[in-house]
């Protein structure tokens, strides 16, 4: 039988950190933020098997794969002339026995995808995923992929992943298929993960930072959370959390990773309502310093190759694309201070199934000054946001295909505001502190002041046609519309709870679309239809 990795799973405990009566926000400097990364990667995809049967029933094993699994050569007809023999590839992967390399071939993990296809792809990771989770040397990247031969690059695993992530943006047709596609690329990244195929720590991160994109079907996959525990677990083990251990001369690479992990570890906690796992004593500022901004120069064949993606690829867009990290990067240290200083894990009941989950909860003791204190690290850092990354309701034509680079830097800003609202109404959840019932009271006013501009945001990036280019985080932040709304229709005032009805249809409308990307979106979907099943009776519609 094959062997699986049980992959070891390590959550650091968040270091002791005295509350402080007032937090102090960071002196912020602009530094460039330029990723380097020395791991490769191909894509891969399941197509058909390539060993012969060699068991009575294996014709009919094959049949039922084929319909459990929708086979990724039909996924690609359009894009390639697969009459053409199919390509895989030739990299030697030591750490792997002749059997498992079998299966990994049955399961078209080792195949490389058409050319067409790949290309795509690659323009839709390089304009929405590398701006903000800028985890490779992309230049090195796709000057192996594109400029070399990609059947000797030497890491499938990062291979698939990149294609992977980039599948999550490509172009939606109305069908299932591109659904299909992000699907068989996460499961053949995940096989290669499980059977040990690459070697290198680095690279293993930087394929478990992609997968954490995944958010599809959480009954078949391990979540976000899952995969970013096992990142930090490798992280962990070879030293790249304390970056006092980083050699001189990989400092840039290192820190460009970190700065990944940090930003994944902020926005999944947000998300899964966890405990960040890096500690919040320490700015990311100093981090940040190490990195480097020099833009870098493209061979004219990956320019060709990535079409109107290309622009992003200028010394132009390459500088904007790290001021914008680095700004999320700074937003990520603000998130984290605010779950930990206004959040606590704590094992909460379900009284339905007598059972219980480890979530973050308010705490229940909180000095006065931190609430003001984490709106004033929140407002200090929206303050001094470089002009050229700051939200503005879109001027641009209608660009529903999502491919010139003023309307990929659009979404880009628009979900680092998304986040802002989300991080205040977090604060806002917790309320203030109540002597007559020492009990804390959300702050309604401010969660209908941030539900709103949410909801605006969204609406004018639905109506651009440009809602499911936002990251996965996006239905994280839509879920805190909805459960603002569902509090406001829980009061007595008639024009709040009408509002909060408003909300929810327009929750539900952006929840439908997101979708198309994240199937998770459904939870949205539910939630604003069971409301409505519940209580529209009292509203008057």
């Amino acid at each position: 039988m094959p062997h699986l990795r049980h992959a070891r799973t390590l959550v650091g405990p968040m270091l002791a950190f005295p509350f402080p009566t007032q937090i102090v926000p960071p002196v912020w400097t602009n530094v460039g933020t330029t990723a380097f990364s020395t791991g490769v990667g191909q894509p891969h995809i399941a197509i058909k098997p390539h060993v012969l049967s060699t068991y009575p029933l294996d014709n009919l094993l094959s049949d039922i794969e084929g319909l459990l699994e929708q086979p990724v050569s039909h996924l690609a007809q359009s894009k390639e002339d697969l009459t053409k023999p199919d390509r895989m590839f030739r990299t030697r992967l030591p750490a792997v026995s002749g059997e498992d390399n079998e299966y990994l071939l049955r399961k078209g993990a080792l195949l490389l995808l058409p050319p067409a296809l790949r290309n795509e792809l690659l323009a839709a990771y390089v304009n929405y995923v590398h701006p903000l989770l800028p985890i490779l040397d992309l230049g090195d990247f796709l000057s192996q992929i594109i400029v070399g031969d990609d059947a000797q690059f030497k890491s499938p695993l990062l291979y698939q992943a990149v294609m992977f992530a980039g599948s999550i943006f490509a172009q939606r047709d109305g069908t299932d298929e591109p659904e299909q596609l992000t699907r068989a690329l996460f499961e053949r990244t995940k096989v290669l993960y499980e059977f040990e195929s690459e070697s290198c720590a680095y690279t293993q991160i930087q394929a478990l930072l992609l997968m954490t994109l995944w958010h599809g079907d959480m009954s078949r996959h391990k979540g976000p959370s899952y995969w970013l525990d096992v990142a930090f677990s490798t992280a962990e083990r070879i030293g790249l959390l304390h970056d006092e251990d980083w050699p001189c001369d990989s400092r840039s690479f290192r820190s460009a990773m970190w700065c990944c992990l940090y930003v994944r570890d902020r926005t999944i906690s947000l998300g899964s309502r966890r405990p960040p796992r890096m500690p919040v004593n320490k700015y990311p500022d100093s981090i940040l310093h190490l990195m480097s901004g020099a833009p870098r120069e493209y061979d004219e064949i990956i320019l060709e190759s990535l079409g109107s993606a290309s622009l992003m690829l200028t010394s132009t867009y390459q500088e904007q694309s790290t001021m914008l990290f680095k700004e999320l990067v700074k937003l990520s240290y603000c998130v984290g201070a605010i779950l930990d200083y206004l959040y606590e894990g704590a094992w909460v009941r379900i009284p339905t199934r007598r059972s219980s989950f480890y979530s973050l909860a308010p705490k229940c003791s909180i000095s006065p000054s931190i609430r003001p204190s984490c709106e004033k690290l929140l407002y200090s850092w929206i303050q001094f946001l470089p002009l050229n990354a700051v939200y503005h309701p879109p001027q641009l034509p209608a660009d529903a295909e999502g491919e010139s680079a003023e309307t990929v830097f659009l979404v880009h800003k628009a979900f680092l505001y998304l986040l802002y609202l989300a991080s205040m109404a977090v604060i806002y959840r917790t309320g203030t502190h109540s002597q007559q019932t020492s009990t804390a009271t959300p702050n309604m006013e401010g969660l209908r002041a941030s539900t709103s501009q949410i909801k605006k945001v969204l609406a004018e990036l639905q109506g651009m046609g440009l809602l499911q280019f936002l990251p996965g985080a996006s239905v994280t932040i839509l879920m805190f519309a909805v459960e603002a709304s569902l509090l406001d229709l829980q009061g007595s005032d008639t024009m709040v709870r009408r509002q909060a009805m408003s909300n929810l249809y327009a929750c539900e409308e952006a929840a439908l679309h997101l979708m198309q990307a994240y199937p998770t979106a459904e939870m949205a979907v539910l939630k604003t239809r069971t409301a409505r099943a519940n209580l529209l009776g009292l509203v008057e519609t």
